[in-house]
């Protein structure tokens, strides 16, 4: 992401976004601060743990799993353009934007 920190999201799954009939687009420019690869992701914990409860069987075993937990740096985004699309634009062939 140094090279090229411009980034896109497709939220295109109804059940993580509760739309059915369109997707959505995020595209725009990601900071990530790697300051700290050992403690930067303590700070998402609890979020993490609302969401996904099964993390505290991760966390004990995190000595081997060291490199999963350092990937796992904060990042920021600068919004550059969200679009809502169509559902079935992902699955169409030899469309270009």
């Amino acid at each position: 992401m140094r090279k090229d920190p411009k980034v896109s999201l497709l939220f295109s799954n109804p059940e993580g976004s509760g739309i059915e009939k369109h997707v959505v687009l995020v595209q725009g420019v990601a900071d990530c601060d790697d300051s700290d690869l050992d403690h930067g992701w303590e700070r998402y914990l609890p979020m993490w743990r609302k969401k996904e409860p099964y993390i505290d069987g991760f966390l004990a075993a995190r000595e081997q799993f060291a490199w999963f937990w350092k990937r796992m740096r904060p990042c920021s985004l600068s919004l550059s353009a969200m679009e809502s699309l169509p559902s079935g634009f992902a699955n169409r062939r030899g469309r270009s934007r």
